[in-house]
C-alpha cells in the first residue's frame, strides 16, 4: 500500500511538473517572426494560459507596429495576427479574449490608435465564429476597463469620528 501510495505521489510530481513546462515564452526573434507571418504566432502561444498567450500577441503587434507599413497594411496585419491567436486559443476563447482585451488595453501605442482597435474587434468577431460577438464583448469589456481604469472618489471612514457622530 505504502508503495503504491508513493508511486502515485511520483506521479503526480511528475504531472504537476509536464503541465507547468508545456509553455516556454518565445524569443524576441520568434516574435519578429510572427509579427512578420502571424501563421507562426499559433506555435507560440500552444500551450499558453490566456494571459500568456494574451502577452505574446501583444508583443507581436507593438513589433508589427514598427515594420513601418502603411495603415490599411497595418490594420490588415494586426487583423491576421489576432485572427490567428483567436483561433490557437479557441479552447480558451473567452478567457483569452478578456485577456487580449486587459492586455492591448493598457497599451498605449495600440489603445490610443481608433483604427487597430477596430481592426482587433472586427478580427475577433470574425474568428469566433458563432462566439464571435460574445467574444468582441468580453474583450471590448476588458479593453474598456484596461485603458479607463475606474478611480475610486468615496471617501472611506477611518474612525467613528467620520461617520457624522
Amino acid at each position: 500500500m505504502k508503495t503504491l501510495k508513493a508511486f502515485s505521489i511520483v506521479v503526480l510530481f511528475a504531472t504537476c511538473l509536464t503541465a507547468s513546462a508545456a509553455y516556454t515564452p518565445p524569443t524576441d526573434d520568434q516574435v519578429s517572426e510572427a509579427a512578420a507571418d502571424p501563421s507562426k504566432l499559433a506555435a507560440l502561444v500552444a500551450g499558453a494560459t490566456p494571459g500568456e498567450a494574451a502577452e505574446v500577441v501583444k508583443s507581436v503587434i507593438v513589433v508589427s507596429l514598427g515594420l513601418g507599413l502603411e495603415a490599411p497594411a497595418l490594420s490588415a496585419r494586426v487583423g491576421e495576427i489576432v485572427a490567428a491567436s483567436v483561433g490557437a486559443m479557441s479552447a480558451q476563447s473567452t478567457a483569452f479574449a478578456a485577456a487580449l482585451g486587459t492586455s492591448l488595453g493598457g497599451t498605449s501605442a495600440i489603445g490610443q490608435n481608433a483604427v487597430l482597435v477596430a481592426a482587433i474587434q472586427a478580427a475577433v468577431t470574425t474568428a469566433g465564429g458563432q462566439q464571435g460577438a460574445a467574444l468582441a464583448s468580453s474583450f471590448q469589456t476588458a479593453f474598456d476597463t484596461a485603458a479607463n481604469p475606474p478611480t475610486s472618489a468615496a471617501k472611506v471612514p477611518v474612525d467613528a469620528t467620520d461617520y457624522g457622530r
